[in-house]
């Protein structure tokens, strides 16, 4: 008997279905493959093989609507290629379009394009608005190195025609730069983008190239005069950010470009974000490696700085707790200071003392603290540090308090898969219901991309999105939803 489709069927739900079958029936045929079970599933859908189901899933997705060209572009953007050329199989006069065509290496259709309409090379096109530079720039092809060679000659005829090399646009307003340095590392296409004009400092490239260590590509910036201490838009040089959302004991990719910065003489001690604190500052706070400090401390770091509520790097290694690090930062000269009644808490919830934290707590001096101090929260929420995150609980601290990217700690609990502290936080009265202000994601949505995407492995992503359905949190269309397996069993799991 056939079974009917949901009202919105989604591909990727489609294909954790095959796979789950797959499972099924290898357990009775061990030489059952991939697409004898996506065949058999789509014939239980009514349809005589998978390419057919998926092309009718295609046709009914939620941008259905959208004119075609505007489909194919949008898939690029999510950087997904097979539903691109799923949809231009189907409708194979999209190459025609010019975007399109960048996108998705067609040097004829580029050329033919720009021959009969020259205007074009600087035309907005997709839904947010982006440059055929730019989709040439940020096409998820780039991630085949045979296909680079293809897109360096696109993205050379494309400037001689006049292509702004500095376009911004998409759904984030980056920079083309940022696309082949930062998402993909495609020097050829970088080093055409410098040569026309690019601007090396552009507040992105040379973060994200650090973050992912595209050695070339950070090379080639360096090359073309990349500014490494210049603090952008975003309020912070390179080597803060990677202190600030990497952990370089975990992230070995980070902490190698943490390195290049420093032997390109990044400046730890440049002040950044509303706190201005420097590099030392927030390293001790994330409570990074010894060495990570050590080698900061090496090339230069001040362990005297104050940020702008006077607290130096000694005081907050102190506050969080990190008893070897205030060690290390007194050997190198720090001067050790009386500890204020608010500076006592924190130590306390630093240390993960809970019952200490709730005896010295009280709602004024909660109330008197720094909004940065009451941050603790979320800063353990995002480093997995349960008994601190029990502690700053106990302590009375607002579970729902929003960090600097518009994230409460259940948010950031989720994206890594701390189940436990996120049901803590739920017990605590966390709201599920909060979106941030970026990505207007709620926890549920952050689970889901932390299952996909960051993959910490601590992380117990099917038990925190199990925890958070349990609290009432519903998965929303909205939303990113995983295409990761056991997350996905999960959630059709809760609503049979």
């Amino acid at each position: 008997m056939s079974r009917s489709l949901p009202p919105r069927p989604n591909l990727d739900h489609l294909k954790n279905e095959a796979k789950a079958l797959l499972k099924t029936l290898r357990a009775q045929h061990p030489d059952v493959k991939l697409t004898d079970a996506q065949r058999q599933l789509a014939r239980e859908y009514g349809f005589p093989n998978w390419a057919e189901l998926r092309a009718k899933v295609l046709s009914w997705s939620t941008d259905a609507g959208k004119p075609t060209v505007n489909r194919v572009l949008t898939a690029i953007q999510n950087q997904d290629l097979d539903a691109a050329m799923e949809i231009l199989k189907a409708h194979p006069g999209a190459l025609s379009n010019i975007h399109v065509a960048a996108a998705l290496t067609s040097l004829a259709s580029v050329i033919e394009a720009l021959a009969a309409h020259p205007e074009l090379v600087n035309e907005p096109g997709g839904d947010p608005g982006a440059s055929p530079l730019l989709y040439a720039c940020f096409t998820p092809r780039l991630k085949n190195p045979e296909w680079q060679i293809v897109q360096e000659q696109i993205v050379r005829v494309l400037l001689e025609a006049g292509a702004d090399p500095n376009a911004r646009g998409g759904r984030y307003g980056v920079p083309a730069l940022y696309g082949v340095t930062g998402m993909h590392n495609a020097p050829g296409i970088a080093r055409l983008l410098l040569e026309a004009g690019a601007n090396p400092t552009d507040g992105e490239s040379v973060f994200h190239a650090a973050e992912r260590f595209h050695e070339e590509a950070l090379e080639l910036l360096w090359e073309f005069g990349v500014k490494l201490n210049f603090v952008g838009e975003w309020g912070n040089t390179p080597l803060y950010f990677l202190l600030r959302w990497y952990d370089m004991a975990k992230d070995h990719q980070a902490a190698k470009g943490l390195d290049w910065l420093l032997s390109k003489g990044a400046d730890p001690n440049v002040a950044c974000g509303p706190e201005r604190e420097n590099s030392l500052h927030v390293a001790v706070r994330r409570g990074q490696p010894l060495a990570t400090i050590q080698r900061l401390l090496d090339h230069g770091a001040d362990v005297d700085l104050r940020r702008a509520d006077r607290a130096t790097a000694w005081l907050l290694a102190r506050r969080a707790g990190y008893v070897e690090i205030a060690e290390l930062l007194e050997r190198s000269g720090a001067r050790r200071e009386a500890l204020s009644p608010a500076d006592e808490l924190l130590s306390a919830c630093g240390r993960g003392d809970a019952e200490l934290a709730a005896k010295l707590s009280s709602p004024t001096l909660v109330a008197s603290l720094e909004p940065s101090e009451r941050l603790m929260l979320n800063e353990a929420a995002s480093a997995g540090r349960g008994p601190v995150v029990s502690a700053c609980i106990a302590a009375g601290f607002d579970v729902n308090q929003i960090n600097d990217r518009g994230a409460t700690a259940l948010h950031e609990a989720a994206i890594n898969g701390y189940s436990e502290i996120v049901r803590s936080l739920l017990r605590a009265g966390a709201d599920h219901r909060v979106k941030d202000p970026h990505h207007q994601s709620t926890a549920m949505g952050w689970a889901q991309f932390g299952a996909d995407f960051v993959q910490d492995p601590e992380g117990r992503y099917e038990d925190t999105v199990r925890a958070l359905l349990t609290a009432g949190a519903e998965v929303r269309g909205d939303e990113h939803v995983a295409a990761h397996e056991g997350v996905r069993a999960v959630i059709e799991g809760t609503r049979r």
